[in-house]
Protein backbone atom coordinates (compact mmCIF):
# COMPACT_ATOMS: atom_id res chain seq x y z
CA UNK A 1 0.00 0.00 0.00
CA UNK A 2 1.12 3.55 -0.66
CA UNK A 3 2.48 5.52 2.32
CA UNK A 4 0.03 8.39 1.72
CA UNK A 5 -2.88 5.97 1.66
CA UNK A 6 -1.78 4.44 4.99
CA UNK A 7 -1.49 7.92 6.48
CA UNK A 8 -5.04 8.78 5.37
CA UNK A 9 -6.41 5.54 6.79
CA UNK A 10 -4.72 6.22 10.11
CA UNK A 11 -5.97 9.83 10.16
CA UNK A 12 -9.47 8.56 9.40
CA UNK A 13 -9.27 6.17 12.36
CA UNK A 14 -7.94 8.92 14.60
CA UNK A 15 -10.72 11.37 13.63
CA UNK A 16 -13.48 8.75 14.02
CA UNK A 17 -12.04 7.62 17.38
CA UNK A 18 -11.77 11.23 18.57
CA UNK A 19 -15.37 12.01 17.62
CA UNK A 20 -16.75 8.79 19.11
CA UNK A 21 -14.85 9.38 22.35
CA UNK A 22 -16.21 12.91 22.62
CA UNK A 23 -19.80 11.70 22.51
CA UNK A 24 -19.95 8.06 23.65
CA UNK A 25 -16.75 7.14 25.45
CA UNK A 26 -17.24 3.38 25.50
CA UNK A 27 -17.77 3.15 21.73
CA UNK A 28 -14.80 5.43 21.11
CA UNK A 29 -12.47 3.36 23.26
CA UNK A 30 -13.63 0.14 21.61
CA UNK A 31 -13.06 1.59 18.15
CA UNK A 32 -9.67 3.00 19.11
CA UNK A 33 -8.50 -0.26 20.69
CA UNK A 34 -9.49 -2.19 17.59
CA UNK A 35 -8.13 0.20 14.96
CA UNK A 36 -5.16 2.15 16.37
CA UNK A 37 -2.16 0.00 17.20
CA UNK A 38 0.23 2.60 18.61
CA UNK A 39 -0.38 2.60 22.39
CA UNK A 40 0.52 6.24 22.96
CA UNK A 41 -1.62 7.48 20.05
CA UNK A 42 -4.57 5.33 21.13
CA UNK A 43 -4.54 6.68 24.68
CA UNK A 44 -3.95 10.26 23.50
CA UNK A 45 -6.82 10.15 20.99
CA UNK A 46 -9.18 8.66 23.55
CA UNK A 47 -8.32 11.22 26.21
CA UNK A 48 -8.30 14.17 23.82
CA UNK A 49 -11.69 13.26 22.38
CA UNK A 50 -13.40 12.65 25.69
CA UNK A 51 -11.91 15.69 27.43
CA UNK A 52 -12.86 17.95 24.53
CA UNK A 53 -16.37 16.49 24.69
CA UNK A 54 -16.53 17.27 28.41
CA UNK A 55 -15.52 20.90 27.83
CA UNK A 56 -17.86 21.33 24.87
CA UNK A 57 -20.93 19.83 26.51
CA UNK A 58 -20.29 21.41 29.91
CA UNK A 59 -20.29 24.88 28.44
CA UNK A 60 -23.19 23.97 26.18
CA UNK A 61 -25.14 22.67 29.18
CA UNK A 62 -26.16 26.07 30.51
CA UNK A 63 -27.43 27.13 27.08
CA UNK A 64 -29.32 23.85 26.78
CA UNK A 65 -30.93 24.46 30.16
CA UNK A 66 -32.17 27.90 29.08
CA UNK A 67 -33.57 26.57 25.81
CA UNK A 68 -35.32 23.65 27.53
CA UNK A 69 -36.76 25.93 30.20
CA UNK A 70 -38.30 28.20 27.55
CA UNK A 71 -39.63 25.32 25.46
CA UNK A 72 -41.03 23.07 28.18
CA UNK A 73 -41.88 25.48 31.02
CA UNK A 74 -45.67 25.01 30.84
CA UNK A 75 -45.77 21.31 29.92
CA UNK A 76 -46.16 18.45 32.37
CA UNK A 77 -42.98 16.53 33.02
CA UNK A 78 -42.55 12.94 31.96
CA UNK A 79 -39.76 10.93 33.44
CA UNK A 80 -37.87 8.56 31.21
CA UNK A 81 -35.58 5.78 32.40
CA UNK A 82 -32.57 8.05 31.86
CA UNK A 83 -34.14 10.88 33.89
CA UNK A 84 -34.95 8.51 36.74
CA UNK A 85 -31.41 7.14 36.70
CA UNK A 86 -29.92 10.65 36.82
CA UNK A 87 -32.16 11.73 39.73
CA UNK A 88 -31.38 8.51 41.62
CA UNK A 89 -27.65 9.10 41.08
CA UNK A 90 -27.98 12.70 42.28
CA UNK A 91 -29.71 11.65 45.49
CA UNK A 92 -27.45 8.67 46.25
CA UNK A 93 -23.99 9.80 45.18
CA UNK A 94 -24.13 13.33 43.84
CA UNK A 95 -21.82 14.63 41.16
CA UNK A 96 -19.24 11.93 41.89
CA UNK A 97 -21.68 9.13 41.00
CA UNK A 98 -22.84 10.88 37.83
CA UNK A 99 -19.24 11.51 36.77
CA UNK A 100 -18.18 7.94 37.53
CA UNK A 101 -20.97 6.40 35.47
CA UNK A 102 -21.03 8.92 32.63
CA UNK A 103 -18.36 7.31 30.42
CA UNK A 104 -19.84 3.81 30.57
CA UNK A 105 -23.60 4.10 31.25
CA UNK A 106 -24.57 7.60 30.26
CA UNK A 107 -23.06 9.44 27.34
CA UNK A 108 -20.72 12.39 27.82
CA UNK A 109 -23.32 14.94 26.59
CA UNK A 110 -26.04 13.58 28.92
CA UNK A 111 -23.71 13.39 31.94
CA UNK A 112 -22.23 16.87 31.45
CA UNK A 113 -25.55 18.61 30.77
CA UNK A 114 -27.20 16.82 33.71
CA UNK A 115 -24.32 17.75 36.04
CA UNK A 116 -24.38 21.39 35.02
CA UNK A 117 -28.16 21.59 35.40
CA UNK A 118 -28.32 19.71 38.73
CA UNK A 119 -25.20 21.06 40.44
CA UNK A 120 -24.60 24.39 38.64
CA UNK A 121 -20.82 24.28 39.07
CA UNK A 122 -19.00 24.00 35.77
CA UNK A 123 -15.58 23.76 37.38
CA UNK A 124 -16.64 20.85 39.61
CA UNK A 125 -18.33 19.14 36.68
CA UNK A 126 -15.20 19.42 34.55
CA UNK A 127 -12.93 18.28 37.38
CA UNK A 128 -14.97 15.20 38.24
CA UNK A 129 -15.71 14.24 34.62
CA UNK A 130 -12.05 14.43 33.60
CA UNK A 131 -11.01 12.46 36.68
CA UNK A 132 -13.56 9.79 35.84
CA UNK A 133 -12.40 9.63 32.22
CA UNK A 134 -8.78 9.29 33.33
CA UNK A 135 -9.66 6.42 35.65
CA UNK A 136 -11.71 4.60 33.02
CA UNK A 137 -8.93 5.11 30.45
CA UNK A 138 -6.37 3.61 32.82
CA UNK A 139 -8.75 0.71 33.50
CA UNK A 140 -9.58 -0.04 29.85
CA UNK A 141 -6.18 0.51 28.25
CA UNK A 142 -4.31 -0.92 31.24
CA UNK A 143 -6.29 -4.13 31.07
CA UNK A 144 -5.81 -4.32 27.30
CA UNK A 145 -2.04 -3.92 27.49
CA UNK A 146 -1.62 -5.88 30.72
CA UNK A 147 -3.46 -8.92 29.36
CA UNK A 148 -2.34 -8.39 25.73
CA UNK A 149 -5.90 -8.36 24.43
CA UNK A 150 -6.36 -8.10 20.67
CA UNK A 151 -9.87 -6.88 19.94
CA UNK A 152 -9.68 -7.79 16.25
CA UNK A 153 -9.33 -11.46 17.19
CA UNK A 154 -12.04 -11.23 19.86
CA UNK A 155 -14.58 -9.56 17.55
Amino acid sequence: MDVNCMFLINMYDIIIGFLLSSVKYLFGVGYIMARIHNHFVAIAVSLAGSVSGVFFFTFLGRQTQLILKKKFSNKTRRFSKTNRLIIKLKKKGGIVAIAALTPILLSIPVGCVASVILFRSRSRTIKYMISSILLWTILFFGSKYLFSLNLKNII
